[in-house]
């Protein structure tokens, strides 16, 4: 496996995460279906999260500085059943939001980003001896 650099995988990182922002709000404002709409949005929040947190590592290193915590570059939040489930059964949620196949294929498509973007972290955990780094991977 080939290693990446810190500023090769932060730019990469933004550019997924930026993707992935732009993915979930479209379906979000695209789909009539309430559950489907709370779910991407969600999805949307913590891609917008991601940014933020990968903007804070590049700032840092192209300054020179000592890379963030993952903690401060990145509060925590809810969980995302908290945001989105709002105390209902999650498989009734979830069931009830997949009613059409255009729904499905949307869903199919996230999975898709996610295990790319999962591939690609995981890879650049290998990859970069930092440990605040590190940390920003296991996100």
């Amino acid at each position: 496996m080939d290693n990446i650099t810190l500023k090769d995988a932060l730019i990469k990182s933004l550019e997924m995460e930026k993707a992935g922002f732009a993915f979930y709000m479209d379906t979000a404002k695209k789909t009539s279906n309430k559950g489907t709409a709370a779910i991407f949005k969600a999805l949307a929040e913590d891609e917008n999260r991601h940014i933020d947190a990968i903007k804070k590592y590049s700032d840092s290193a192209s300054k020179n500085l000592n890379l963030p915590e993952l903690s401060s570059a990145m509060p925590k939040h809810k969980d995302i059943k908290e945001r989105v489930i709002f105390g209902k059964e999650l498989f009734r949620i979830l069931s009830a939001s997949v009613s059409g196949a255009d729904q499905l294929k949307a869903y199919e498509a996230a999975m898709t980003l996610e295990i790319e973007g999962y591939n690609f972290y995981k890879k650049a955990y290998n990859s970069i001896g930092d440990k605040n780094v590190k940390d920003l991977y296991k996100f």
